[in-house]
């Protein structure tokens, strides 16, 4: 019927190609440091946060031709070196074996951390969605959202710190999502944003690696064009 073989995409690494069209990083959004260089010869990490948690490299070799490689990183166990998050990570663990990425970095994460503290602080829970979380916690007066966000932002700038050293990925982070759209301001938050900067030797050369927002409302249909394009 197609008079050839199918071109099939993981959904994420559609999103992934989405950037690869020119002028890609017109609509990146800077959270720290310069725009991530989507067309540099290098390695970007793409990291969605919504309904689950997906990551995906983008490659620009010498020629300045994109490659995307496909992950399943948001199913790694998360790893728990960030002492901040330790509490926190053994109120989450509810038996049902290790506690992954995704789990902890995703709507439901956001969701069940804002129970977890709401239940320390003896306090009511207001929403159960990102937006509503982070409305809550923006206004100063819902002290559990607020430890939640933070805690959250913690999570996901240790994650990307990580996923930075695994892909080599020094040419930018790029975080999209319904969760990064509803936390955007708060992820800004130098507080929260220097758990990106890991303790090691590469501790210097993370710190200069910028990150950005974007909004991908057809990220798969559009990169399933450029990927087309690129075979």
């Amino acid at each position: 019927m197609l008079q050839a073989e199918p071109l099939i995409l993981n959904d994420f690494a559609a999103n992934a190609w989405a950037l690869t069209r020119p002028n890609g990083t017109e609509r990146l959004r800077p959270l720290e440091g310069s725009i991530p260089a989507l067309e540099e010869v290098g390695t970007t990490c793409l990291i969605g946060i919504g309904s689950g948690l997906g990551v995906a490299v983008i490659m620009r070799d010498g020629a300045g031709r994109p490659h995307v490689l496909p992950t399943e990183a948001g199913h790694c166990h998360f790893m728990s070196g960030c002492p901040e998050l330790a509490p926190v990570l053994a109120g989450l663990n509810d038996g049902r074996g290790p506690l992954t990425a995704e789990r902890l970095l995703s709507a439901d994460g956001l969701a069940a951390l804002y129970r977890w503290y709401a239940a320390q602080e003896r306090c009511a829970v207001r929403g159960t969605l990102p937006a509503e979380i982070a409305r809550s916690a923006a206004s100063h007066g819902d002290r559990a959202a607020r430890l939640a966000v933070d805690s959250f932002a913690t999570a996901l700038w240790y994650f990307a710190g990580n996923m930075v050293l695994a892909y080599g990925a020094w040419n930018g982070v790029v975080l999209t999502g319904s969760v990064t759209a509803a936390l955007r301001d708060l992820l800004r938050q130098p507080a929260l944003t220097q758990h990106f900067m890991l303790h090691g030797p590469h501790r210097r050369a993370l710190a200069t690696v910028p990150r950005a927002t974007v909004e991908l409302d057809h990220g798969e249909l559009e990169g399933a064009t450029q990927a087309l394009l690129a075979s």
